[in-house]
């Protein structure tokens, strides 16, 4: 009886660690991604050496100035089928290492103006949005971008 229920709290304590904690993967990699949070906004307790950040399927309507401004190390942002219409023009000002940054499923107009930003972003993708045409000022001054999915 003693080992049933002692089973018992450690499947639910693990279970605990994956839906609130952030995961760490091979290569010292950290991947931070809240399951079921139904979140409104980008919360402002994620990990500072997270380097791929999973915010998608929740219920996030705007990115603001400083919602990733001390998260330095992200490589990877997934944003996808949120709620999202609004990008603020400096929310990536300081992700320098940023390279993928996913925004499908939202409710943009336009891409995010990401010609401020010294970022590395090298593949953009906002499909499934509201955008019904990109202004050449996007296009020309979008920096390291490789590819841009709409």
């Amino acid at each position: 009886m003693y080992n049933m229920i002692a089973g018992k709290y450690r499947v639910v304590m693990h279970i605990m660690w994956v839906y609130f904690c952030p995961k760490i993967t091979e290569a010292g990699t950290t991947t931070y991604e809240p399951a079921g949070q139904d979140l409104t906004q980008v919360p402002n307790d994620i990990p500072r050496y997270t380097r791929k950040l999973i915010l998608s399927n929740q219920k996030i309507s705007a990115i603001r100035k400083n919602d990733f401004s001390y998260l330095t190390s992200l490589k990877i942002v997934d944003l996808s089928n949120n709620e999202i219409s609004s990008f603020h023009i400096d929310a990536l000002q300081k992700n320098v290492n940023l390279e993928r940054l996913y925004l499908n499923k939202n409710k943009l107009g336009y891409p995010p103006n990401l010609s401020g930003a010294k970022h590395s972003i090298i593949s953009l993708h906002v499909k499934y949005n509201r955008i019904e045409n990109v202004p050449n000022m996007y296009l020309t001054e979008m920096g390291n971008i490789k590819n841009i999915y709409i």
